[in-house]
């Protein structure tokens, strides 16, 4: 099943839609305090799904802007919201949407997987990346047997997928730990982490 034929099915399931809203609360505050301190003042949300984020950001101040799948479920869900208008539709790699290269994030949470040419997104031009994604470990790939997962990075991996950009900052799962500039080592064992956040920063 393609990815935009999943969402638009999950969409139309209003215990999906209450579970996403319920529980996202908690990582959007995590990624918003992570943006200020960074002094970002231009956000891209890549996935934006309901646009919770987007919102979220924008009343933080920031220039927040999100971009998804065009479906009615999620026009419907952005036309309710006080940035209704910072939202695009379809692939952000072909949509030419201008990113300042200062002061700028693109985020991507549980969204790089899906995504088939990932390495278009370095060449948007943000400073920074942050990316939650989960680790491919034997025992997450058991777990997600049944989910619409595409390719799943490992840490390392994720890093190597972005030449342009350093890998600055891992966060462990839910935020409970972070490790500055982990070496290869390091990396090796977080891989075995559920879920991770990276900050990436352009060279």
């Amino acid at each position: 099943m393609k990815n935009e034929e999943f969402y638009g099915q999950a969409y139309q399931d209003p215990e999906f839609v209450r579970v996403y809203q319920e529980t996202r609360d908690a990582l959007y505050q995590r990624i918003g305090r992570v943006i200020r301190a960074l002094g970002d003042t231009y956000a891209l949300d890549i996935g934006c799904s309901l646009g919770l984020l987007v919102e979220y950001l924008h009343q933080q101040g920031v220039s927040s802007w999100g971009v998804d799948f065009d479906l009615p479920q999620l026009r419907e869900a952005h036309a309710g919201l006080s940035c209704s208008q910072n939202f695009f539709y379809g692939d952000v790699a072909e949509l030419n949407i201008s990113i300042p290269t200062q002061g700028s994030a693109i985020i991507l949470l549980d969204t790089l997987r899906y995504v088939e040419d990932p390495q278009k997104l370095g060449r948007l031009g943000a400073q920074h990346l942050i990316i939650k994604e989960v680790s491919p470990n034997p025992v997450i790939r058991h777990l997600r047997r049944n989910e619409n997962d595409g390719t799943l990075y490992t840490p390392a991996r994720l890093a190597r997928l972005f030449p342009g950009y350093s890998l600055e900052r891992l966060y462990g799962s839910r935020f409970l730990f972070s490790v500055s500039r982990p070496s290869s080592a390091t990396l090796a064992v977080l891989s075995w982490m559920p879920t991770y956040t990276a900050l990436l920063t352009r060279h």
